[in-house]
Order: C-alpha cells, then sequence, then structure tokens
C-alpha cells in the first residue's frame, strides 16, 4: 500500500504523483489501506486529492508490482547452492600473476559472504537538534556561520507536497507542489530553506555560500545548477567566475580520486563505505535532509585528510575542482543545433531503410520483421542453413560479429548490418537530438567528473561522445552541429568550432615510462609515429608505408597501450589469428623495453 501511493524509482514504480513517504504515511494511518484512501480521494483537499482521484488506477497497479508474491512453491536445494571452497592463498598468487586484481577481489567477497560478519564497534548515535525552518531565522543562522568562516555541508531534496510548516505549505502551493528544499550543515547545527520554480530562499542561500563561504556537497556542480541552469532561458543567480574552487569540496570527487573503480555518484555508496558514525534513522523528528546534511559535514573530515594522504590533493585542487566551474558554464550554454540538417538527413534515411528492408526482404524470400534478431535467427539458421555461431539464452546469436563472419556466404547479413547502423543512428541522433533542443535552440547535456574509470569526462543526458567520427554518416550528423558566435560576448562576425587533442598521449606515456631508445627516438626525430612503427614492424623504408600499413601499425601501438593480444588485433583488423600475433611479436622484437616494462606492470 505504501509504494502503491508513493512509488518506488528503483523499480520503476510509478505511484501517484506528489506523493512522498511522508504523505503515504499519514495516507496510511488516518484510512488504513490504499483501497480507502482512493475511495475517499473527495474528502482530501487541495492539489492532493485531485492527484489521488486522478491516479487511482496508477496506485492500484503499482500496489500491483510492489507486492512480493511469498507462497511460490520452490522446488530448491538450497544446500547444492553454496559457494565451493577454494584456497584463498593459491587464488590470490594465480590472479596475481594474471594481474586480475580486481576479479580477485569479487571472488573472495564471494567466499567471505556467507562468513558471520565482524562486528564494528560504531559511535554512539549522533545526536542531530531540529533544523532552524523560519525563513529569517534560517538565513541568520547562515550568515552567522559564514561570518564565522564555518564549513557549510549542503544537501538538496525534493519537498512533499503535505508539511507541517505553514511558510513551506504556502511555497509548495504557490509553486504547484514542486518546490525544493535545502538543508545546510555547521558544527552549530541545521537549517532548512525552501524555493519553488524561482528559486526562493534556497537560491538565495547557495548564493551567499559561493560567494562568502565554503560548500561541502556530495555532487557541487549539480547542487550549483539550482543557481546557475544548464538552460540559458532560466534566471542564472550567480556566474561561473563566482565560483572560486579553493572555497568548494565535492566529495564524490575526493572519493572518485581514492579509488576510480567504485561508483560514488549515489550518496548512499559513499555514506556505507566511509562513514563510521552511526545516525537517527529517517521517519522521526528530524527531517532526512537535515540528518543527510550533518553526514556529508562527517563525510568531509574523513574524505579531506584521506586525500591528502593519499596524494591526491593535487588532482583534486588543481584539476577537479576548478573544472567544475568550466563544466558548468559549458552545460549553460550548450551545443548549437540545427534542427533542419537532421530533418534532412532523418528524411534520407527514412528512404534507404525502407529500400534496404524491401531488399531484406526479398534475399529472405520470406516477410519477416528484420528489427526482431529471434525472427533474423530463424530465418538465417533455420530456413537459410547459415552455420550457428554462438547461442544465447533465448536463441540463436545474430550480434555484429556473427553478421560479420555470415557476409561471405549470403547477402542477407550484410543488408541487415547496413539496416541496423541506419536504424540506429536515425532514432538515437536524428529524431531523439531535436526533441532535446531547449528554448535556447541548444543541447544541455551533463558532463560527468566521476563515472569513467580511466579519469575521462563522460556525457549525458543526452550522450554527445558517442556520435560517429569515421564514418560518412557520423560526419553527416555531426555537421549538424554548428558553431554559436552570440553565445559569447565580443559577437564576432565568424565562429568556429575548435577540435584539440594531445597528440598520441598514451603512446608518449608509454615511451617514457619504458624508456623504449627505439620509441623516445622516434618522437624526438618528430616522425609521423605509426608510419615509424610500420616502417620498422613491416621491413620497409618509410616512404614506402602504404596506408593500409600504417592503419595495422596504429592498430598494433594502440593494442599493445591496453593489452590487446593476438586474437583482439586478429579481430579488430580482420586478420587471420596467427598473422596477428606474428605482427605483436615484430613489434615487441623492434621495441623490447616496451615488452619488459608491460611484463613488469
Amino acid at each position: 500500500d505504501f509504494l502503491g501511493l508513493m512509488g518506488d524509482s528503483s523499480d520503476n514504480i510509478p505511484g501517484i504523483p506528489g506523493v512522498g513517504p511522508k504523505t503515504a504515511k499519514k495516507l496510511l494511518q488516518e484510512y488504513g489501506t490504499l483501497e480507502l484512501v482512493l475511495e475517499n480521494a473527495a474528502s482530501i483537499k487541495g492539489k492532493l486529492g485531485q492527484n489521488i482521484a486522478e491516479h487511482g488506477e496508477l496506485a492500484k497497479a503499482s500496489k500491483v508490482v510492489a507486492t512480493i508474491i511469498r507462497d511460490l512453491p520452490l522446488e530448491i536445494d538450497f544446500d547444492n547452492l553454496s559457494f565451493p571452497a577454494f584456497d584463498e592463498q593459491q587464488a590470490k598468487e594465480a590472479f596475481g600473476e594474471l594481474a586480475m586484481t580486481q576479479h580477485l577481489k569479487k571472488l573472495l567477497a564471494l567466499q567471505n559472504a556467507g562468513q558471520p560478519e565482524a562486528q564494528v564497534v560504531k559511535e554512539e548515535t549522533v545526536t542531530i537538534a531540529e533544523p532552524i525552518i523560519e525563513a529569517e531565522a534560517a538565513l541568520a543562522f547562515l550568515m552567522r556561520g559564514l561570518e564565522d568562516g564555518e564549513v557549510i555541508a549542503a544537501y538538496i531534496t525534493d519537498a512533499d507536497i503535505v508539511d507541517d510548516n505553514e511558510t513551506l505549505q504556502l511555497d509548495l502551493d504557490e509553486h504547484g507542489g514542486q518546490a525544493r528544499q535545502l538543508f545546510v550543515a555547521s558544527s552549530r547545527g541545521t537549517a532548512r530553506f525552501s524555493g519553488g520554480s524561482d528559486g526562493g530562499q534556497l537560491a538565495r542561500a547557495i548564493t551567499e555560500i559561493i560567494r562568502d563561504g565554503y560548500l561541502v556537497a556530495h555532487d557541487v556542480k549539480s547542487l550549483l545548477k539550482e543557481v546557475l541552469p544548464a538552460n540559458r532561458d532560466e534566471a542564472a543567480h550567480i556566474k561561473a567566475t563566482d565560483i572560486d574552487p579553493n572555497r568548494i569540496f565535492d566529495l564524490s570527487l575526493a572519493a572518485y580520486l581514492l579509488d576510480s573503480t567504485k561508483n560514488f555518484d549515489k550518496l548512499s555508496k559513499l555514506l556505507e563505505e566511509h562513514l563510521e558514525s552511526s545516525y537517527p534513522k529517517p521517519g522521526g523528528a528530524i527531517p532526512e535532509g537535515a540528518i543527510i546534511a550533518t553526514m556529508l559535514l562527517e563525510l568531509y573530515e574523513v574524505l579531506k585528510p584521506a586525500v591528502e594522504a593519499d596524494s591526491s590533493r593535487e588532482c583534486l585542487e588543481r584539476i577537479e575542482l576548478p573544472l567544475i566551474p568550466v563544466l558548468l558554464q559549458m552545460e549553460r550554454l550548450g551545443v548549437n543545433l540545427d534542427a533542419g540538417v537532421l530533418k534532412e538527413l532523418s528524411n534520407s534515411f527514412a528512404d534507404t531503410i525502407k529500400r534496404l528492408h524491401e531488399q531484406i526482404i526479398e534475399a529472405a524470400k520470406e516477410d519477416f520483421n528484420p528489427d526482431s534478431p529471434k525472427q533474423l535467427g530463424a530465418i538465417l539458421f533455420e530456413k537459410l542453413k547459415l552455420p550457428v555461431g554462438k547461442k544465447t539464452r533465448t536463441g540463436y546469436s545474430t550480434d555484429a560479429t556473427t553478421l560479420v563472419e555470415l557476409t561471405k556466404l549470403h547477402p542477407l547479413p550484410a543488408l541487415m548490418i547496413e539496416y541496423r547502423e541506419l536504424t540506429k543512428l536515425k532514432s538515437t541522433y536524428l529524431d531523439a537530438l531535436p526533441r532535446l533542443v531547449a528554448g535556447d535552440g541548444h543541447i544541455h547535456t551533463t558532463f560527468n567528473q566521476a563515472v569513467t574509470a580511466t579519469g575521462r569526462l563522460s556525457s549525458s543526458d543526452p550522450n554527445l561522445q558517442n556520435i560517429p567520427v569515421r564514418s560518412e554518416l557520423g560526419r553527416q550528423i555531426r555537421a549538424a552541429f554548428i558553431p554559436d558566435a552570440c553565445a559569447f560576448d565580443d559577437g564576432g562576425e565568424e565562429a568556429l568550432l575548435l577540435s584539440a587533442d594531445y597528440s598520441q598521449i598514451e603512446l608518449r606515456l608509454l615511451a617514457h615510462l619504458s624508456e623504449d631508445i627505439g620509441l623516445m627516438a622516434a618522437f624526438r626525430d618528430g616522425q609521423d609515429f605509426h608510419s615509424a612503427t610500420a616502417a620498422q614492424v613491416f621491413g620497409v623504408s618509410l616512404k614506402d608505408v602504404t596506408p593500409q600499413l600504417r592503419s595495422r601499425a596504429k592498430a598494433v601501438n594502440f593494442g599493445i597501450v591496453y593489452g590487446q593480444q593476438a586474437y583482439g588485433l586478429s579481430q579488430s583488423l580482420g586478420i587471420p589469428y596467427r598473422e596477428a600475433d606474428e605482427m605483436i611479436e615484430r613489434y615487441f622484437a623492434v621495441y623490447p623495453r616496451v615488452r619488459a616494462f608491460l611484463d613488469e606492470l
């Protein structure tokens, strides 16, 4: 009943819009069951009653989805499901030789999963006073903290539609129940600020902290979007240049630098990993936001010295934190998109896809749905009797690798490869991107600093880094992204998009770390590195290196850096395994220190 009312985003259970845990609890305490809540919707005042009346069927369906079946007969011998025992020391030695440290951690975790956990003695539960919620008193609390130079931890949460505080309720009513709440914590206690679509107290509080305080947050950039939105149609309360990197501390970035193999984008994981104190459970007299803000303050006291002890301080203070205002400004400016170009391409793609569909049906000698892997598998392997490759849990595999292997045996696989490429480009980019253009005519992606294991930035909502670059079709799509002179103050007559990249940075690092004489000489002499490698590996002069030989040498150069073996190289170049193996051996013969360096890792 509880989840039927409030939903559960982690399981895609919608619930009733605008009903949070506090409201759901009050409703069930008053009426007893979901069904009785729905029956009494007419007697519930305001927007809440209207939402319950309008979304009753959705609530019923949500309850069905959330209900766990506990009497399902299971014919399982649980003794047969126990994890087999193994020698931990032998496993460590074997995995260590293969440099599979992450897999070893997972294996050891499985072995220890059934063991009783060691008793961790936690401190007594931290006492948290009720937050100051009256607007003027909360602001006075904050301003005094700023004057005293206190560290301010901040946490934003959605406000529930029903709240005991009349001031917050008025703000919620004014903004259609869409208010947000900011909880701040310092060494003196906590306070709450509310804000609707215009920012309100919340925006004022964040602005004051940015200008005069030291801000700690789980995700500083995300929090600052409340006052510097990633859309120029929305008012900004600060400028990116107002943000002093020396006066902010991002907890997710700090944890990321300590261990980039773990994903700390979810606050719960970060708290579980690093926090030792015991805190009151949500649902009591103290609002959850006040508890979490206090947790963030302790987390700062844990992670700041940990970063300094781990030698990650310089990276955090000189690179990651100064990057936050830069990314905020990039996200706010967005990317100018010529939707007309994509519309023309979409129409052209639609014609080509229709023609390919007809050719696919003709090649199959049977009408079927080419978008169905199951139907395609039946055509390829049952009707056409093509050799079956790997199988999946649901049937025949028709992935790209399988289709490529079959192209020499029948025309249908090649047609399917082209059909899939075009339909994916059309749905993912040509049709989707124009719908994401904001009112200012730009697409506003989000740049993520603490996601990839390699330290690179990633892009999401939408992902603008996956647009193909090497194919002609990809270049046509990229042509729709155009420079915008109006985004800059100088208003120049002509604007250009500048592409900048390090020159073969991975290989330069490999040369530096391995100290291989041949590698270092190629860079020092200013040669085209891939051509120089091709000449050495294939035994030809530099002037006789063909584009094909250079392309193969490039594949070997970058493959070696990332640990690619002969099989992977053979697949990427489309050559026999033995030929790929010989290429790698010749590479190591030319650059012997590289092999020695990689073996020592």
